[in-house]
């Protein structure tokens, strides 16, 4: 699983806001040394240059983790200042 990086900005988005790196797409083909075969989860392909391909991590880490408090407005138990006597 890799990201493609796509520097195109269309007309009218601020170029703050958008994300470069699209995916993940799979490798599905090595056409050479620098060229590979890419595959969309829809099944569009495209022959991208290695410049443009960075590695996916596993999908597994970007799952939020479960929160303790999941009942709304819920504000966090504050500690108390120890108070030498």
């Amino acid at each position: 699983m890799v990201y493609l990086y796509n520097p195109a900005i269309k007309v009218g988005v601020s170029s703050k806001f958008r994300r470069p790196w699209v995916g993940p797409w799979r490798i599905t083909e090595k056409k050479s040394r620098f060229n590979y075969v890419t595959a969309e989860k829809r099944g569009k392909q495209l022959v991208v240059h290695v410049n443009r391909l960075k590695r996916a991590y596993d999908p597994v880490e970007w799952q939020a983790t479960k929160r303790e408090n999941t009942e709304i407005n819920v504000r966090p138990y504050r500690r108390q200042p120890k108070v030498e006597e």
